[in-house]
């Protein structure tokens, strides 16, 4: 059966469940425990990943509901992948639809599929972790859209396709037992660009394409979870546009370095993450002998856009404040 045909049968299937038979089947696969599980449709032949995007009071309300506007008033930095909650759960389901529009079209099949989503009165237990206002510099927006988070009463419960691994995993266990790591890597650099190349193209900003966040059955790769996904199709507000503009360049430099940061961590695992880089980049002060040749000349080709990737975050945190340096990346990439 093809991948669509499967789609459209366990989307019909889904459809057709009553309120309470899914609240059933959640709370027996005890997802509202860490906020995302695997349930089984078909005849328990094919699984289902299930996630609770927890929806605030205030998105529940007349004109924001499916509103993707930014009604929280939240500052453009909480877009970073530094622990944000994201700006709204119509924002990850909209972005959902339109990935589930390019899949059926045939203009990029590198998604995984949105079978259905529901509203339903059930929340995940386990956010309140997500209390962090030192790190967002005491920001009382920031703060009550955490706060309306941990009130929710009811999710957006997505239904998506489900896919064994993620890269993160994949790539680990792969990579050392390659015998030509170099090609792999560059075929694995050319695939994820050109992913997010295309997204970028289609005026959306991923924000969070880290190795966690894409998915593989060993052949081929998705790009997952959008809960700080931004499109120039979202009812932006002017500094919103503005950081758009600003961050074209972002998906790339994060999926390089975490391609980077994911070579790395195979070969020197030593806590001084950028010291292991520097050594492994450098063929003629390098201590493992493991590593290629052309390996080590890929990473000290892109270790400039790592560092500076890096060193961008360290400001970040320091001061929310810190411009995003898109130029100078966008010199970087352009070297490549």
């Amino acid at each position: 059966m093809t991948r669509l045909k499967y789609h459209g049968e366990i989307a019909d299937e889904l459809q057709c469940w009553s309120n309470e038979g899914l609240l059933h089947l959640l709370n027996d696969a005890q997802i509202q425990v860490r906020g995302h599980g695997t349930l089984s449709f078909l005849n328990d032949r094919t699984p289902v990943f299930v996630k609770l995007v927890p929806l605030a009071a205030l998105e529940m309300s007349g004109q924001n509901y499916q509103s993707t506007a930014n009604y929280f008033q939240l500052p453009t930095y909480y877009q970073y992948r530094i622990g944000s909650c994201g700006f709204g759960a119509w924002r990850e389901i909209e972005t959902h639809l339109v990935a589930n529009t390019w899949v059926k079209s045939g203009q990029c099949a590198q998604f995984p599929l949105l079978h259905h989503w529901r509203v339903l009165p059930i929340v995940c237990t386990s956010y309140d972790d997500r209390i962090d206002r030192q790190r967002w510099g005491n920001c009382e927006a920031i703060h009550q859209r955490v706060s309306s988070m941990l009130k929710a009463t009811h999710s957006v419960v997505i239904f998506l396709e489900h896919y064994p691994l993620t890269l993160s995993q994949w790539l680990r266990h792969h990579l050392l037992h390659c015998t030509d790591p170099i090609s792999m890597i560059t075929s694995l650099e050319t695939q994820l660009t050109d992913i997010l190349s295309f997204i970028n193209s289609q005026g959306v900003i991923h924000m969070d394409a880290h190795f966690n966040n894409i998915l593989t059955d060993g052949n081929q790769l998705l790009l997952a979870d959008y809960g700080l996904a931004l499109s120039n199709q979202f009812q932006l507000d002017a500094d919103e546009c503005q950081f758009f503009d600003e961050h074209q360049n972002f998906d790339i430099c994060t999926v390089i370095t975490s391609l980077v940061h994911a070579i790395v961590s195979c070969y020197d695992s030593r806590d001084n993450w950028r010291q292991a880089l520097q050594q492994l980049a450098n063929e003629h002060h390098g201590s493992n002998a493991a590593i290629s040749v052309d390996l080590r000349a890929y990473l000290s080709k892109r270790m400039a856009l790592v560092m500076k990737m890096g060193a961008f975050y360290r400001q970040l945190l320091a001061d929310l404040t810190t411009p995003y340096p898109a130029a100078d990346l966008q010199a970087i990439l352009d070297n490549l």
